[in-house]
């Protein structure tokens, strides 16, 4: 499924690609405490990500990456108001079977040669997905729990920043609260490519990985090699990385 977003990327066709996980499942259960970055459950976030999945169950050409445990699955299926369109979860995510193959390596490739304006929409760390990516905005969001706090002021940014642009790739890294966010832009700009990346950009931008994967950085830098920017390994990153440590891959053991 991985090279299905690719071609949709080079062929310039809008969609949208959503991740639902256990996370998002909770979060529409309203369960006690925090997924695994430690982002609340809240109402808000509740009350958004179904009407989402609900929103988006109508539209044409969006795809939903699907989590492993069919029971989670089975209950995004059972609040849509249509059939969702599954594809792999991991679509944007590396997992160790990437390697054996250059599918992701495309995948990503394709993002940085768009010619559409791109926007991040990412906590302060992801810095060096500019250079990766070419991006041209980058707007930076908490941490955590920020769908509560400042949504509408991210979404008057996201708006503001695409003035005289109807065709924006929009780029979320933003947790559970991305797929509401999302959904609010593609209210506005129809004709724009969005992707919920999440997590799959952290380790090779950050050095640090938020997900408990067993190969090294030194493996994803050489399979990436190829679109890395001049600068990537620019001595002014090696605060990113500090900061990585204690701000993403919380859950994980030190």
């Amino acid at each position: 499924m991985t090279e299905l977003i690719t071609d949709y990327i080079k062929n310039d066709k809008p969609f949208v690609f959503l991740k639902l996980g256990d996370g998002e499942y909770n979060a529409c259960h309203k369960m006690n405490g925090t997924n695994c970055d430690g982002d609340p459950y809240t109402d808000k976030l509740q009350t958004g990500i179904i009407q989402t999945i609900q929103y988006f169950s109508l539209q044409d050409s969006v795809f939903f990456g699907k989590w492993h445990m069919n029971h989670i699955s089975a209950y995004f299926d059972s609040i849509a108001k249509k059939q969702l369109n599954w594809i792999d979860y991991h679509t944007f995510i590396m997992n160790p079977t990437t390697f054996d193959n250059d599918h992701k390596l495309q995948l990503i490739k394709s993002i940085k040669e768009s010619k559409r304006p791109k926007i991040l929409i990412s906590n302060e760390l992801l810095v060096k997905a500019n250079y990766l990516l070419n991006v041209d905005t980058h707007i930076k969001v908490p941490y955590r729990n920020w769908v509560d706090n400042h949504f509408q002021e991210i979404l008057n940014t996201v708006i503001e920043s695409l003035q005289n642009i109807d065709n924006p790739l929009i780029i979320t890294c933003a947790g559970m609260g991305s797929k509401i966010l999302v959904m609010e832009i593609y209210k506005r700009f129809p004709n724009g490519m969005f992707i919920d990346i999440g997590s799959g950009l952290d380790y090779l931008c950050t050095k640090k990985c938020s997900r408990g994967w067993s190969y090294s950085y030194n493996t994803l830098e050489t399979y990436f090699e190829d679109i890395l920017p001049p600068n990537w390994n620019d001595p002014q990153f090696e605060p990113i990385y500090k900061l990585a440590q204690d701000n993403i891959g919380i859950h994980l053991p030190k």
